[in-house]
């Protein structure tokens, strides 16, 4: 795995949008150092990176653990396509379990999902 570092100065979304264009995969926090710390919704940067980034974007939150498997939820929409790969390979990669769960609202969609 390659990795690298950069320090910019300048708007945050612009840049997280611009060097993601290079990414498979965007893993960002849930909220900034400015926000509170019992707030249950993304910070700004957050939902603007969900909303604007041309990849899949995983959000972690503060306290999570790597501990466990992984679970995409599939509705077969090109969003969740795009972060099957990178995400099945960062699982790999930890040596998780990768499981999949499909959503449909009725019988017929179940059917064309899988």
């Amino acid at each position: 795995m390659r990795c690298a570092f950069a320090r910019e100065r300048g708007d945050v979304n612009s840049i997280i949008t611009r060097e993601a264009r290079a990414a498979d995969l965007i893993v960002i926090g849930r909220r900034g150092r400015n926000e509170p710390a019992d707030s249950n919704r993304p910070g700004p940067t957050t939902e603007t990176i969900i909303h604007q980034a041309l990849r899949p974007v995983l959000v972690v939150p503060q306290d999570a653990q790597s501990e466990g498997g992984v679970v995409f939820a599939y509705d077969g929409s090109r969003g969740v396509q795009r972060v099957l790969v990178p995400g099945t390979a960062l699982a790999v990669a930890r040596k998780a379990a990768v499981s999949g769960i499909s959503i449909g609202d009725n019988a017929e969609e179940e059917r064309e999902l899988r």
